[in-house]
């Protein structure tokens, strides 16, 4: 159980493939956490531009006055930023799902599609 939450948590903190794959065996689980953990790594200078980044855009919004044509440009910064770490991060998560047994591909498969509300 303890296991279980803690897989939770990594998904929380590092995205989609991480919590798709919350539901694999605990091996699994542990080597998907590694791949994306040293993915992050590879693009930490990005990572920490992007949260320097953030901490600007915030103080464009707290400005008395929102500078909107600077804002609008942080913002592009932003998403191409967070994009490329997205990018990255999928390059490297693809062969180790790939490796994966297909039941636990299925599983995977199923967390990424929307649930159906009823």
């Amino acid at each position: 159980m303890v296991e279980h939450a803690r897989a939770r948590q990594f998904a929380d903190r590092h995205g989609r493939a991480a919590r798709a794959g919350a539901d694999l065996a605990p091996a699994q689980r542990h080597g998907l956490r590694q791949v994306v953990r040293q993915a992050r790594n590879d693009v930490r200078p990005q990572l920490d531009a992007n949260r320097a980044l953030r901490h600007q855009i915030a103080a464009l919004l707290r400005a008395p006055t929102v500078d909107q044509p600077a804002l609008l440009a942080q913002l592009e910064q932003l998403r191409s930023g967070d994009a490329a770490v997205r990018a990255h991060v999928e390059a490297q998560v693809v062969p180790y799902v790939a490796g994966l047994p297909l039941a636990d591909r299925a599983r995977m498969a199923d967390r990424l599609e929307p649930r159906q509300h009823k």
